[in-house]
């Protein structure tokens, strides 16, 4: 999961960690834009993993999903990391942390993360080879160089998406 640290070790943000995600006041307007659509259609994810949780073959090929989480550095107030091995508990939508924190000792890589949706930055699903979700993503790849795109074409979830 290097990879996604790459991308998303922190961003400008309040802290409290019952806001919204509408606090990305140095965003740039391509990504909040991407961040509010992720969240508008968050209730369509979460649907569906909980529907997959009711299956005996799960559908899911792949759930990944970007949080927000409130950093403890000064002068960084969130910091994006990654949840994988999502699943429905029959109460709440859970993710695990996928990497190892750089701005806050709330949490570490591997701890379980019960999801707070107005925390999730985008979410990716993959059902019979079509990818869902994804719109921070997106927005990264077409503002990827052409060695950019060479180098993740293939990684997740790049590899997950038709991004032609």
């Amino acid at each position: 999961m290097a990879f996604f640290s790459k991308f998303f070790g922190n961003s400008d943000s309040d802290s409290d960690d019952d806001n919204p995600i509408a606090w990305f006041k140095g965003e740039d307007p391509g990504m909040q834009k991407a961040i509010e659509l992720a969240q508008q259609n968050y209730p369509k994810f979460a649907s569906a993993v909980k529907k997959d949780a009711q299956r005996i073959v799960p559908a899911a090929e792949a759930t990944l999903m970007k949080y927000a989480f409130p950093a403890q550095k000064r002068g960084v107030e969130v910091e994006h990391m990654f949840l994988g091995d999502i699943y429905f508990d029959g109460e709440n939508i859970v993710g695990t942390l996928a990497s190892e924190p750089m701005y806050t000792r709330k949490v570490k890589e591997g701890d379980e993360v019960i999801v707070n949706p107005e925390r999730v930055t985008d979410w990716v699903i993959v059902i019979d080879g079509k990818c869902h979700g994804g719109y921070t993503f997106k927005f990264m790849w077409k503002n990827f160089s052409k060695e950019e795109r060479r180098m993740y074409a293939e990684h997740p979830p790049f590899e997950w998406m038709d991004l032609d």
